[in-house]
């Protein structure tokens, strides 16, 4: 009897940490979430010039959104050498994390 109420302890024990631990283990770290606004540098870009996402693409061509969702692109506006704002589009990859 004794045997079972140490056997019966330790499976769970088992039960009760396992779920846990693999939930921790198992989720991979999330980059942080790109926002509206936020000041950003990416891959190419004239570092001494200031790039501002105003939205996102789920395709480089692709209408813009407002709400992340997995999007694949941003959109960023930048200001030309003559005063002119432009809009750009980068894969959210090239982004360079400071």
């Amino acid at each position: 009897m004794k045997k079972f109420l140490i056997a019966g302890v330790i499976l769970l024990v088992i039960v009760l940490v396992t779920p846990s631990f693999i939930i921790e283990n198992d989720q991979a770290p999330v980059d942080p979430h790109l926002v509206l606004g936020q000041a950003i540098h990416f891959r190419g870009c004239v570092p001494e010039k200031t790039y501002l996402i105003v939205g996102y693409r789920e395709t480089y061509e692709g209408p813009v959104e407002k709400k992340w969702m997995d999007q694949e692109y941003l959109a960023f506006v930048y200001i030309t050498d003559l005063g002119e704002y432009k809009m750009g589009t980068i894969h959210r990859n090239s982004v360079i994390k400071e």
